[in-house]
């Protein structure tokens, strides 16, 4: 997979630089983004981290996908514990 962050350079979003490309496997990018995601769910169990926040809404879809994520053959066994 290729991975590409472009900034526009207008307001009508028809202009946009390339910052930053990539490639990666698809289970590293998976990997990279389940271990954000799950960063942020164990955050805001942090009283310091939650105050002002609203509470993360998808905490119960992040568990559900590590759970399919553990069962797959493939690409299991998760790394999130």
């Amino acid at each position: 997979m290729t991975l590409e962050i472009s900034a526009n350079a207008s307001l009508d979003k028809t202009q946009a630089t390339l910052m930053f490309s990539t490639r990666s496997k698809r289970k590293q990018l998976l990997t990279l983004l389940m271990t954000e995601l799950w960063k942020l769910h164990h955050f805001h169990a942090e009283p310091s981290f939650q105050r002002g926040r609203s509470r993360f809404v998808h905490a119960d879809t992040l568990l559900d996908l590590n759970r399919m994520w553990d069962a797959d053959r493939r690409m299991g066994p998760s790394i999130l514990k």
